[in-house]
């Protein structure tokens, strides 16, 4: 009997063992969490968010400068509201400079989880290379049971980055600190913010100079990263079913032109030009020129970025500020003679990576997430297309558009008064059977596209400007600013 009892107990541990091994899920892991956030008074309550670690959590730049505000927890606390504006929420700092694992979990009991915290971020790597692997270890273990006991989430952080090591080396003593946290998130089924392969992929394209403070400590861009990766785990995907697979955050200095491309054609009346593109603040920023003189015969320069990847069904979203809300000739108009898009269309590169025409031949399928034109040259007669449309454009193999839909196209989607300047989201989603457009989370077009019906393309993903034909010529200087592009894919489809 003894033994009976035996092997059902060993088969009970593998059953456990192995579902516990495997790492978590940001769609699922924090779900009740992030279901406290969206409560609305009287039904919410405090959500409580620790950081506990060293100095980098503390929100140490230059010793001894501690910029709290700018540190990760407090960024990550304005990212919750902007996404939750109603839910109460505090982002509680434990973290003390100079602090390694061992000294986090002795007081783990009597000065974090004293706070009734609902997620628990852990991160001290960076300072643990003063103990080793093994006593990390039993330390960051310590920290996970006491949490888990009292059924609280945690999420680990793999270290920031010292640059007194080669991040990019495979086994230096950052390295293996951040593969064991891997390991410890896989085994205990944990949330992991891998903030050390975000800054080695940075670090293989540019100098991480530029995210640091001193050798040892982020910056403001630094953190800005580290806070954005752990929003991935507390902000639901736009739609239900979907999971994000595919970004850009547009938090560096450059843009990745490993993932993008510049639009470099001449069209209409301007010339896109790689030189008005740039990131800064924490987005990309598209900047819309007057020349006296011109530059390959046009008298105003655009531009625009296209992704290297190809997509097809999922949803595609992008948070976005078109022109500059100023009136430069004094007209009382602003950002006149502009054609802002947000779309979608196959796309060829050339060998500098650049894209020079948007006639390919290869090219079936066109989905307009938006285009805005500013001073449309029909406004006034409503005899043609309006100042803000969203629709898919299907072209035939002959080259020749073969027509728009939905059908009859209904282009204006958005009131008269709607104010492209402000930061508005917009989104499609595309399945095999139609594509649902949207701004600011409402559904605002449909447009029947069955797959049986029509090719469908894989796409690159357009973000673009140019004084296009249709927009009046009193052209001024403008700009166009993305905080983000996402793609989401459904969940087992």
């Amino acid at each position: 009997m003894r033994s009976k009892m035996l092997i059902v107990i060993y088969l009970l541990s593998l059953v456990v063992a192995k579902d516990a091994l495997t790492q978590s899920s940001p769609t699922d892991y924090l779900a009740d969490v992030k279901m406290e956030l969206q409560k609305k008074w009287p039904q919410n309550r405090t959500v409580n968010l620790v950081f506990h670690g060293h100095s980098v959590p503390a929100g140490y730049f230059a010793t001894p400068n501690v910029h709290t505000v700018e540190a990760y927890p407090h960024l990550s606390l304005q990212k919750v509201k902007e996404v939750y504006p109603w839910a109460v929420v505090n982002a509680i700092t434990t973290a003390i400079g100079g602090e390694q694992a061992e000294s986090g979990a002795r007081r783990f009991s009597s000065e974090v989880l004293t706070h009734r915290p609902d997620v628990v971020f852990i991160d001290y790597a960076l300072n643990d290379r003063g103990i080793g692997l093994e006593r990390a270890k039993v330390a960051w273990e310590q920290m996970i049971r006491a949490a888990l006991d009292q059924s609280v989430k945690v999420i680990l952080l793999t270290p920031t980055p010292d640059l007194r090591e080669d991040i990019l080396a495979e086994h230096t003593p950052l390295a293996q600190h951040a593969r064991q946290i891997r390991e410890l998130a896989v085994h205990y089924g944990l949330g992991l913010v891998d903030s050390y392969q975000i800054f080695r992929e940075i670090a293989g394209k540019e100098d991480l100079r530029a995210y640091m403070a001193q050798g040892n400590h982020i910056n403001g861009l630094g953190h800005e990263l580290v806070a954005t990766e752990i929003m991935n785990w507390l902000q639901d995907s736009p739609l239900p079913g979907y999971a994000l697979e595919w970004s850009d955050e547009f938090n560096g200095t450059m843009l990745d032109l490993s993932r993008w491309g510049y639009r470099k054609d001449n069209k209409h009346r301007s010339v896109q030009l790689a030189e008005n593109v740039s990131v800064q603040g924490g987005a990309l920023v598209l900047d819309l020129r007057v020349h006296e003189q011109p530059i390959a015969g046009k008298r105003a320069s655009g531009a625009g970025i296209v992704s290297k990847r190809r997509f097809r069904y999922g949803y595609y979203e992008v948070r976005a500020s078109l022109g500059d809300g100023r009136d430069e000739d004094g007209d009382g108009k602003t950002d006149e003679g502009w054609h802002h898009a947000f779309w979608a269309m196959a796309a060829t590169f050339d060998e500098a990576g650049a894209v020079n025409t948007t006639y390919p031949g290869i090219r079936r399928t066109e989905i307009d997430g938006f285009e805005n034109s500013s001073e449309h040259r029909h406004d006034e007669d409503q005899s043609g297309l309006d100042r803000f449309t969203q629709h898919v454009i299907v072209w035939d193999e002959n080259g020749k558009e073969w027509g728009r839909l939905p059908q009859p196209p209904a282009d204006l989607t958005v009131p008269k008064n709607f104010d492209p300047y402000a930061w508005h989201v917009y989104g499609f989603e595309w399945t095999e059977r139609e594509i649902r457009f949207y701004v600011d989370g409402a559904l605002t077009q449909i447009a029947d596209y069955p797959a049986d019906r029509f090719t469908h393309d894989e796409i690159n993903v357009w973000l673009t400007a140019i004084a296009a034909n249709w927009n009046r010529e009193d052209q001024e200087p403008s700009r166009a600013r993305y905080d983000y592009f996402r793609f989401y894919k459904k969940n087992n489809p």
